[in-house]
């Protein structure tokens, strides 16, 4: 087979890269998470795309995130909400109605705004004016003009949006 064959490229890759994560692993400091370590999230918006991020967070970032507290309009959501939490997590989240609640909770560092998109200008702009890292789920804004207001928002806070 010649060398720039797809499985004999993927194959160096990989032996490549296993080579290299082997000897970088000793050398790289080794830290353990504790509780007070891990960011704290209020998940706002527990709708049909809201829950299924419950489930896919602690996926991405088992050690470094807990989802303390919810948010959501509808009470069936919040319901179907605390089930996953509970299954997937092995957690209960303080729950919300109002977002401007959730934002006001000292225990929460950072916010998932999964909302319907014509609320996430005012959610986000409200989240970093209480001190909250904010992610956004696209789209940002409705306008440009809403677009550039959260900016503004983002540069006079100093937390990290995306």
């Amino acid at each position: 087979m010649p060398l720039d064959a797809p499985d004999s490229s993927r194959r160096s890759f990989l032996k490549t890269s296993v080579a290299a994560a082997a000897l970088a692993g000793p050398l790289a400091p080794q830290r353990v998470l504790g509780a007070n370590d891990r960011v704290n999230i209020g998940w706002i918006g527990v709708g049909t795309r809201g829950s299924a991020g419950l489930g896919w967070l602690p996926t991405a970032a088992p050690d470094d995130a807990q989802i303390t507290a919810i948010c959501d309009t509808y009470q069936g959501y919040i319901a179907r909400a605390k089930d996953i939490m509970k299954t997937v997590w092995g957690t209960t989240p303080a729950t919300y109605n109002n977002y401007h609640d959730l934002l006001a909770d000292k225990n929460v560092d950072a916010v998932y705004i999964m909302t319907p998109e014509h609320l996430h200008h005012d959610m986000a702009i409200a989240a970093l004016k209480a001190g909250k890292h904010v992610y956004v789920e696209k789209p940002l804004a409705h306008t440009i003009e809403e677009g550039f207001d959260i900016i503004r928002a983002w540069e006079q806070s100093g937390k990290v949006v995306q």
